[in-house]
């Protein structure tokens, strides 16, 4: 889910909210004697500023809304709040890294935005989280 805020065609505030999961496995890549396998959820609340460099005004001059398409790019800042759950079945000892529950995050886009109506969007998008956690 997200709210976009525009100051301008070209400069916007997202706040948003993400779910997701992810997992891996060293069996995947014949590493048995590692052998860990990690499963976690996570809860992702963050703030980005977007930059639209060809984004349009969604209304003309005589009030009536036009459909635009915009790529952007989008720098922020967020929490993440995850639940992992790693396991280790090789000869190798496993020492888990504290769970601190939360991990501040640099959130980094870039996408693309399609008006539908006035009010709401369409967006593809793909990035990565920088974190200061292997969790």
């Amino acid at each position: 889910a997200q709210y976009r805020y525009f100051f301008s065609p070209q400069f916007v505030l997202r706040g948003g909210i993400l779910i997701g999961q992810i997992t891996g496995d060293d069996l995947d890549y014949n590493d048995r004697r590692r052998a860990f396998s990690m499963e976690n959820q996570l809860f992702e609340i963050a703030v980005q500023a977007e930059w639209h460099p060809l984004g349009r005004k969604a209304f003309e001059e005589s009030g009536s809304f036009t459909r635009n398409f915009s790529p952007y790019l989008g720098l922020g800042a967020g929490l993440v709040f995850s639940s992992e759950e790693v396991t280790a079945s090789g000869t190798l000892e496993f020492k888990p890294e504290q769970d601190a529950g939360s991990v501040f995050i640099i959130p980094i886009d870039i996408g693309v935005r399609f008006a539908v109506t006035p009010n709401i969007s369409a967006t593809l998008f793909g990035g990565a989280r920088l974190t200061s956690s292997d969790l």
